[in-house]
C-alpha cells in the first residue's frame, strides 16, 4: 500500500501529473453544475433560467448571472480536434433524415452541431486581448480563424444528447501536427480548457509556453509541403507533441461527464447517433445504408497531418509520463496498442 502511494504520488509531482490532478480536483466540484452542463453545451431542463455562482475558475463566467439557453437542439456530437468530426459530421448530413447538420458552426439553425470545439465562454470573448495576453503580436492573427474562434465560444444552444467520439490518439497526434501553426485554435484550447493549460504551478506554464511558442514560430514560417503536411522544425514538432498529447487528455476529462455515450471513430455506430438526433429507427437504417454508399466522396479533414506517423517509441523518448498516461486513457477507451482500420 506505500509502495502504491508513493508511486501514485511520484506520478503526480510531473508537470502533467500536476495539472491532471487539479483538473480532476475541480472536475469533480464542478462536473454537476448548471454551469458548467452550460459551459460543454448539456441540454438539463432543471438548470432553465438556473441562478448560479460557479466556482471561481476560468473559462467559466465569475459571478452570480442568471444561465441562459436560448435553444435546445437533439444532438451534440464532440471531441478533440483531429477525430473525426468532420467525418461524421458529413456522414450525417448524407442520411437526409436530420435537417441541417453543421460542422464547427454552432447556430440556431442547425439541428445537429459536430465540433471539437463549441462552446459557450461569454468570459472569453474578448479575443483580441486574450491573444495580447499570450504575447501574440495582432499581425500574426488570420481575421478569419479570430472570428472563427469567437463562433466557436459563443454556441447558443444546448443539446439533449451529447456523443463523445473518440480516435485513437497515435493517429490524433498524427493529425494535431497540422495544426500547429494555427495560433487561434491553440489559444482556444489553452484558455477553454477546464482549468486552463497555463494553470496551475509554473512548469506547467513553461510547457504550454513553449508550445504556443512553436506554434507562433510556425505561423511566421509557414511552409506547406507539396505532399501535404507541415515541414515544422523537429523541436517544434516535440513541443506539438507534448501540448496536444496534454490536450488530448484533457479535454476528453471534461467531455466525459456531461456525454451520454462514447463511440470510437473508427467504429461509429452512425444508426445510434442518427436515433439520438431524432429520426426513427426505420429512417436511419436507410439512411445510413445510403450515407455509406456516398462516404468514399467524404471529405475527412485529414489536414495533411498524416505525413507524420507517430509511435509509442517516439512518445515514451519525448516524455515517458506523458506517453503512459495517453495509453492508459487509450486502454480504457477499448483501443489497443497500434491504430484500427478506418471504418466507413
Amino acid at each position: 500500500m506505500l509502495l502504491l502511494l508513493l508511486v501514485s504520488t511520484a506520478a503526480q509531482e510531473t508537470p502533467v501529473g500536476r495539472y491532471l490532478a487539479y483538473q480532476q480536483r475541480a472536475l469533480s466540484g464542478l462536473a454537476s453544475s448548471c454551469a458548467y452542463k452550460r459551459f460543454m453545451l448539456k441540454h438539463d431542463a432543471a438548470c432553465t433560467n438556473n441562478v448560479e455562482r460557479p466556482a471561481d475558475i476560468t473559462p467559466l463566467q465569475k459571478g452570480r448571472r442568471r444561465l441562459q439557453q436560448k435553444c435546445m437542439r437533439p444532438l451534440f456530437v464532440t471531441g478533440c480536434g483531429g477525430s473525426g468530426t468532420h467525418f461524421v459530421a458529413s456522414f450525417l448530413a448524407a442520411t437526409r433524415k436530420l435537417g441541417k447538420v453543421a460542422h464547427e458552426d454552432p447556430a440556431q439553425t442547425s439541428r445537429v452541431l459536430v465540433s471539437w470545439a463549441a462552446r459557450y465562454g461569454p468570459a472569453l470573448l474578448k479575443q483580441q486581448a486574450t491573444y495580447g495576453r499570450w504575447g501574440v503580436p495582432k499581425q500574426q492573427l488570420r481575421p478569419p480563424m479570430v472570428a472563427w474562434a469567437r463562433h466557436q465560444g459563443r454556441a447558443p444552444c444546448t443539446y439533449r444528447v451529447v456523443a463523445h467520439v473518440v480516435r485513437h490518439p497515435l493517429k490524433v497526434l498524427s493529425s494535431s501536427v497540422a495544426f500547429g501553426q494555427c495560433v487561434e485554435c491553440w489559444v482556444h484550447v489553452d484558455e477553454f480548457t477546464v482549468p486552463p493549460l497555463a494553470a496551475p504551478n509554473a512548469s506547467f506554464v513553461d510547457l504550454t509556453r513553449a508550445t504556443r511558442l512553436a506554434i507562433l514560430s510556425n505561423r511566421a514560417t509557414h511552409r506547406a509541403r507539396p505532399q501535404g503536411g507541415r515541414a515544422w522544425p523537429a523541436h517544434a514538432i516535440d513541443s506539438l507533441l507534448r501540448g496536444f498529447g496534454l490536450y488530448w487528455l484533457a479535454w476528453n476529462a471534461m467531455i466525459e461527464p456531461v456525454a451520454d455515450f462514447r463511440f470510437q471513430i473508427e467504429n461509429a455506430d452512425y444508426e445510434r447517433l442518427c436515433v439520438a438526433a431524432g429520426a426513427s429507427a426505420v429512417q436511419c437504417r436507410a439512411g445510413v445504408a445510403a450515407a455509406r454508399k456516398a462516404a468514399a466522396s467524404f471529405e475527412r479533414g485529414k489536414h495533411g497531418g498524416d505525413t507524420l506517423k507517430v509511435t509509442w517509441p517516439r512518445l515514451d523518448a519525448l516524455d515517458g509520463d506523458l506517453s503512459q498516461r495517453v495509453w492508459d486513457l487509450a486502454r480504457r477507451y477499448g483501443y489497443d496498442r497500434e491504430p484500427p482500420s478506418r471504418g466507413g
